[in-house]
């Protein structure tokens, strides 16, 4: 999304900008860099290849296609640990019905959960009066995804209706984070076939959070008399 702005020329003045998307960038680059080397993530993609692929022979002969030896050939750890991660990716992008249907399905599941289902706390009075007002809060349903966008598409209509320049600031930041939280849904739902929920609630956290900063700029923009 940062890259984005150099797109636009009077983005491309601002050398703090461009420091700060050359900082970003670098960091992201460091980070997969380490996380690829670290090779946690063998464990949850071998659960999804186990669980979401190779049980089904079409999706076997694509990945055979890719490369793919036998899975029960002595070949298949070292093409595993080299070439797993980019060949799911390539499966997911040459199959959009799949990666579509799959998620859209289990979205209601992703947002049931208001609560990380790995940590247990004693169920005292004082936790279970909060997690009620946390229910009215930050409702369990997916509806919230949806007003998300409808939100959002209510800030890229009044920055084109208004014209205001501190509105842009708004619009930037709130598509930057609601991008920032489909891209970390969808990579915690696809990169395991285990514990979805645990695995996506940091990205449901910030589409409820997400609902109540759009509404309340939306709100706040709606009652200037000269915006």
């Amino acid at each position: 999304m940062s890259t984005f702005l150099l797109a636009v020329p009077i983005f491309r003045k601002n050398k703090n900008l461009i420091a700060l998307i050359a900082g970003i960038f670098l960091i992201t680059v460091v980070g997969l860099q380490s996380a690829m080397l670290s090779r946690r993530w063998e464990v949850p993609l071998a659960n999804v290849f186990n669980d979401l692929l190779l049980p089904h022979p079409a999706r076997v002969e694509f990945l055979q296609g890719l490369g793919m030896p036998d899975p029960a050939s002595a070949e298949y750890l070292a093409w595993f640990i080299e070439n797993a991660p980019r060949a799911y990716a390539k499966f997911l992008l040459s199959h959009p019905g799949y990666t579509l249907t799959t998620f859209t399905a289990e979205l209601g599941g992703m947002f049931s959960e208001n609560i990380q289902p790995y940590f247990y706390s004693q169920q005292t009075p004082a936790r279970l009066a909060l997690v009620a007002v946390n229910d009215v809060l930050h409702p369990k349903t997916h509806l919230i995804f949806i007003l998300d966008i409808l939100l959002l598409a209510g800030l890229l209509f009044s920055h084109f209706r208004r014209k205001n320049k501190n509105f842009t600031v708004w619009l930037w930041l709130g598509t930057w984070l609601f991008l920032s939280a489909a891209l970390t849904l969808a990579v915690g739902f696809f990169a395991d076939s285990i514990g979805v929920t645990r695995h996506t609630m940091f990205a449901v956290e910030m589409f409820r959070l997400l609902f109540w900063i759009f509404l309340i700029i939306l709100f706040d923009q709606a009652n200037r008399e000269n915006a």
